[in-house]
């Protein structure tokens, strides 16, 4: 489903929380494109040659815990603070399949994928299809009763398949760091970004964050999120940085159009172009039999497929 800010009625907020995925859960392009801005936290400090007293040391010019982008380019730029403006959530599914040996590409493995669905129910509740032509990157479907009871090989499957909360939306600041540690200044400009969320604490700290979009009755794209991180030691000696957001729920940001509704179509079309990729794969690869009328309709309810 499609949605156009413009022509909406801003005073239906169910029809619009539903096009952009506004949490319902608890508080607690036409192919397949990787083109969207990445953003995530980068937990390693990024080392650099330093020259100090005539010598040249190797530095901590980065610090761990910064929010770092990927454009593509190879050059990534990192933020210890950012604006984050989210306009769409989705989730899914993805587990890594490691390789016999790399590829000629020197790759060792793959992640396998799922479709994104934009209602939180299906996704905890309802088989997904993936690229592989199988359900949830092959995670077993049901609830669990005892994870005792559940057999080491299964209880290691689980634990290979992630959840994944997808926020799309644009990011803003000020200034930013090279890999080198120079410090670029920028004009502020709005960033479209996706931002896979994969750890499960990550995963929670972000719901409660979004769900008070529908606590206050709030679109998404009205309040921006300033965000920052905080990290813990690991066994292993090193540190994990979780995401500090603060929703700035006192500060609304008025929709400007055409600009808004582009950017929320932008997106909209990402995660279709994405799911028709999958689904294609699916069709192609799938040994079920075709799904019975029934059992069609709801895939057909969540994947947001033209």
């Amino acid at each position: 489903m499609d949605t156009d800010i413009i022509s909406m009625d801003t005073a239906n907020y169910e029809a619009l929380a539903e096009a952009m995925g506004i949490p319902q859960e608890a508080a607690t392009p036409t192919s397949r494109s990787d083109a969207i801005c990445r953003l995530r936290i980068w937990h390693r400090s990024v080392m650099g040659a330093v020259e100090t007293g005539g010598k040249t040391r190797q530095m901590e010019v980065v610090p761990g815990g910064t929010y770092r982008f990927d454009d593509g380019s190879g050059e990534f730029k990192y933020c210890e603070e950012i604006n984050f403006r989210p306009f769409l959530q989705r989730y899914r599914y993805n587990r890594w399949m490691p390789y016999a040996a790399p590829d000629s590409y020197g790759r060792k493995g793959k992640y396998i994928k799922s479709v994104f669905t934009h209602d939180y129910k299906v996704f905890n509740n309802t088989d997904i299809i993936d690229e592989t032509g199988g359900f949830n990157c092959g995670r077993p479907s049901g609830y669990i009763k005892d994870w005792k009871d559940v057999p080491e090989k299964t209880r290691k499957l689980i634990s290979a398949v992630k959840r994944v909360r997808a926020i799309f939306g644009t990011v803003s600041f000020t200034s930013y760091l090279t890999e080198t540690g120079e410090v670029v200044e920028t004009e502020g400009e709005a960033i479209p970004i996706i931002w896979e969320i994969e750890n499960n604490d990550a995963f929670k700290i972000m719901g409660n964050a979004l769900a008070k979009y529908r606590e206050t009755g709030r679109l998404f794209p009205q309040h921006d999120i300033s965000l920052t991180t905080d990290g813990s030691p690991m066994t292993n000696g090193n540190m994990l940085y979780q995401p500090v957001p603060v929703v700035n729920i006192t500060k609304e940001i008025k929709l400007e159009q055409p600009k808004d509704s582009e950017t929320l179509i932008y997106f909209q079309n990402w995660v279709n172009g994405y799911n028709k990729f999958i689904k294609e794969s699916y069709d192609q690869k799938a040994s079920l039999p075709p799904f019975a009328a029934e059992e069609a309709k709801v895939v057909d309810s969540f994947i947001d497929v033209e």
